[in-house]
């Protein structure tokens, strides 16, 4: 990847991608618009963080499953599987980093509900399950926000191709 940047009058910035293949181009322009929608809401001095590692994913994950609970029949499936869906993220998280992922995972739910907050999620660089807040670990509310809500609209998309739930 080739930054061109400090030209005279500079208001842009022109990267130039060269990969072996169109998939691994395709996946660098993703990654890419991705790190500027980022930065973009960054920008924004009214953003709020939320603490990163996939800490949001373990709480949410953990309270939907509670939810489920109390729900009967093939709905209570459809609740265990997107909080497992969820529980992807920190798994992914923990394997990439060559963790045990279901330790790891275990010991961020466990944690998460003694704090009674979602501030433990994984750090990939070396300590496995930890408190983001302190490790200074953190993500855009709204970015999270927004994958949170896209993940419920696709499976909702999904679960109404296959007639589970009613329209």
């Amino acid at each position: 990847m080739i930054l061109i940047d400090k030209c005279k009058n500079n208001y842009s910035a022109t990267v130039l991608i060269s990969a072996g293949s169109h998939t691994v181009i395709d996946e660098l322009k993703r990654s890419l618009d991705d790190a500027i929608g980022v930065a973009k809401i960054l920008k924004n001095s009214n953003s709020k963080m939320v603490c990163g590692g996939g800490s949001i994913e373990i709480e949410c994950a953990r309270l939907v499953l509670e939810h489920s609970k109390n729900i009967k029949g093939s709905e209570k499936i459809i609740y265990e599987k997107f909080a497992n869906a969820l529980y992807e993220i920190p798994r992914i998280l923990a394997r990439n980093s060559e963790f045990n992922e279901e330790t790891e995972l275990q010991k961020g739910i466990n944690l998460n509900r003694k704090a009674k907050k979602a501030i433990y999620g994984i750090n990939c660089k070396e300590h496995g399950s930890n408190n983001m807040l302190e490790e200074k670990i953190y993500e855009p509310m709204e970015s999270k926000k927004n994958q949170i809500m896209t993940a419920v609209e696709i499976a909702r998309m999904i679960l109404r191709i296959d007639d589970v739930i009613a329209h």
